[in-house]
């Protein structure tokens, strides 16, 4: 079977049609939505999270991993503090596992509370290089956005970050509140489904339960910042010091797009190396798909995916 070139992206290049097509879209998220309460609850969730967010304080945000034992990702999550309260945004296939442990070792004298709100809020993205300007359109009262803040109107939440480059507006709104889908309306802007972000958020390498699923480490998946090392023990915590010690990471998330199907698992390159496919989806403009490939990949590889022309981007360079 014939094999396909893969030209790791140069940053000067035109890198296809990828990022001229990251134009703003509002995505409706089947995402796992939590509220952790009670007397020492950040410092409870401090013992769990691989960031510190001992420190957090009303109106902040903060992004952080759950690890298992070994080191692995098992859940991305973020952290909004409200009044002696903290909402948790992770990811819905993983929710089971990550409320389990969120609610193991409360000590006994400590009355904490996890709820559920799966039910009564709903998670919604904005993505894409206008985004901010989308979100004004519809909710001109909105003051410009910080990253690491969040700002609440009419019971609503609203949240800027920045991942691989890319502007991603986090909304929270309760879940018969239909104030903001009907404003969006009214400017015949869609409301698109998790169909649709499954393909922008491997174009811009945000992870899913395909990649935070307990085989990979934070720096695996471009989330080795939310590792902070020098701060308590929380599962994990030796495994990401001794590889802090051995020096660099040696993998990192890839993006490849390609005309053909992308299946996932591994794939052999002919310099010898193995690159993992954790995530495909096709679509008009060819198939997408994330890779987790050896942070020393050579420039001239090929990688057998049924003959199509392929490129392979490192998505800090890409982007």
């Amino acid at each position: 079977m014939p094999v396909n070139h893969v030209v790791v992206a140069n940053p000067s290049a035109d890198p296809m049609t990828v990022k001229s097509e990251f134009l703003a879209r509002i995505y409706l998220l089947d995402s796992s939505i939590s509220v952790l309460k009670g007397e020492g609850h950040v410092n409870h969730l401090n013992n769990i999270l691989s960031t510190d967010i001992s420190h957090i304080t009303t109106g902040q945000r903060v992004n952080g991993l759950i690890c298992d034992s070994n080191g692995r990702v098992s859940d991305v999550i973020s952290c909004f503090e409200l009044d002696n309260e903290t909402l948790l945004l992770g990811i819905s296939r993983n929710s089971i596992q990550t409320r389990d442990i969120l609610t193991r070792g409360i000590p006994w004298n400590k009355e904490l509370v996890l709820m559920d709100g799966d039910h009564a809020l709903r998670h919604l993205k904005i993505s894409g290089v206008d985004s901010e300007e989308m979100l004004n359109k519809i909710h001109p009262d909105i003051p410009p956005l910080a990253e690491n803040k969040f700002c609440s109107i009419d019971d609503k939440i609203f949240s800027k970050s920045i991942h691989n480059g890319n502007i991603v507006i986090d909304i929270i709104v309760r879940s018969d509140d239909d104030s903001f889908n009907n404003m969006a309306s009214v400017l015949g802007i869609d409301i698109l489904g998790t169909q649709d972000w499954e393909v922008s958020r491997i174009r811009m390498g945000y992870p899913s339960h395909n990649e935070a699923n307990s085989k990979l480490l934070p720096s695996d998946i471009g989330m080795g910042e939310l590792v902070s090392l020098n701060k308590g023990c929380y599962p994990g915590q030796e495994i990401h010091a001794r590889l802090d010690s051995r020096g660099s990471a040696k993998r990192r998330m890839s993006l490849i797009r390609s005309d053909s199907v992308i299946l996932k698992g591994k794939h052999k390159v002919l310099d010898g190396s193995t690159i993992n496919v954790t995530s495909s989806v096709e679509t008009e403009d060819g198939c997408f798909a994330i890779a987790i490939a050896p942070i020393d990949l050579s420039q001239n590889i090929t990688i057998d995916i049924a003959g199509a022309k392929s490129e392979l981007y490192f998505y800090h360079d890409g982007f």
